[in-house]
């Protein structure tokens, strides 16, 4: 019996699916199996593992036994490396088990970089403050949905949490459309878009010098450069006009400041605005009308006869207590001739 199958079999009906879903739903963990006598396999989630090993760790080193309840039971794994809560083993007893700890944790979760979430630095850049614990450096492989994302994460942000909406642009059918990405970074949404969309050419926006490395890495990977267009600075300064099918506004926790940019890249016939923003869940439809009228009125003053709509709401995550990470499909389009 292996993986989720075993846990369900130790703990039991619902509780055991419970149990499961909380110490496997991240994406760093991944159950592990060992053998056990009699050609027996049984199942332990890294997380068991983990405090296992710890916990001989700070027996030898005559430690209280009691600062296992300190290790983090959530993680985010990306490639090769795994990135521990911010708040994660920061007291000066666990610096002083220095590298023996890191290698531990790497071993216990299969991966060879271990790393700590920093704050996110309140440049307009938004440059990841992720601290490496073990590895010489943050360079990373991370493979999804069949695309491979190659960035520096000390450098670049990356959110697994985000999968979905990756997802879910790249099953859109955009064979004959132009695409703008306003905040492209390292590909996160310009990738899906040509690989899986296989959308007829991107305009990729970025002005971080750590992501347009990246980008430009990536898209090569992928052998899809030729159809992707990189534009370098602020895309209120830069970005293309009356190109594109598609807009893409993928920047938190509001992209409110280039929507009219948006609204200019468009056709003149219109198109789809694709908006993200965090929003409190109280807040969700005072938002849509105020995303509705604005747009509205940009278009307008842009001498834009469009009407607008907002066609679907995607809810990807929550980002923090009450507050959601949300995606607004919105419709722009030529008034019909009664």
């Amino acid at each position: 019996m292996q993986g989720a199958q075993a846990l369900l079999s130790i703990f039991g009906g619902e509780r055991g699916q419970d149990q499961c879903e909380q110490l496997v739903g991240s994406p760093g963990a991944s159950l592990v199996s060992l053998e056990l006598p009699g050609n027996r396999r049984s199942s332990i989630a890294p997380q068991q593992r983990l405090r296992k090993e710890v916990l001989l760790l700070l027996q030898e080193r005559g430690l209280d036994e009691a600062l296992v309840e300190e290790l983090p039971t959530k993680w985010e794994r990306i490639g090769d490396l795994v990135i521990l809560p911010g708040s994660s083993l920061r007291s000066e007893l666990w610096k002083s088990l220095g590298s023996p700890l890191w290698k531990i944790i790497a071993e216990c979760l299969g991966v060879t970089k271990v790393a700590r979430q920093g704050p996110v630095a309140s440049t307009g850049t938004r440059d990841s403050g992720v601290e490496m614990l073990l590895g010489e450096d943050g360079w990373v492989e991370h493979r999804e949905n069949a695309i491979l994302y190659c960035f520096d994460a000390t450098k670049c942000m990356f959110s697994s949490g985000n999968v979905t909406e990756r997802s879910r642009m790249g099953e859109l059918n955009c064979e004959n459309d132009v695409i703008v990405d306003l905040f492209a970074g390292i590909g996160y949404f310009v990738l899906p878009f040509l690989v899986r969309a296989r959308a007829k050419h991107v305009y990729a926006c970025e002005w971080n010098p750590h992501a347009l490395y990246a980008l430009r890495r990536n898209l090569r990977a992928s052998a899809v450069e030729k159809r992707c267009t990189v534009i370098e600075g602020d895309n209120r300064l830069t970005a293309p006009r009356e190109v594109a099918d598609r807009v893409c506004l993928g920047l938190l926790p509001s992209s409110e400041g280039s929507w009219a940019v948006a609204v200019r890249a468009l056709k003149s016939g219109g198109g789809i605005l694709h908006v993200h923003e965090n929003i409190k869940d109280v807040e969700e439809e005072d938002w849509i009308e105020y995303l509705t009228k604005s747009l509205q009125t940009l278009a307008n003053a842009q001498g834009r006869s469009w009407e607008i709509r907002v066609n679907h709401i995607e809810h990807v995550k929550w980002y923090a207590p009450h507050v959601r990470h949300i995606v607004a499909d919105v419709w722009c389009s030529s008034f019909k001739e009664t």
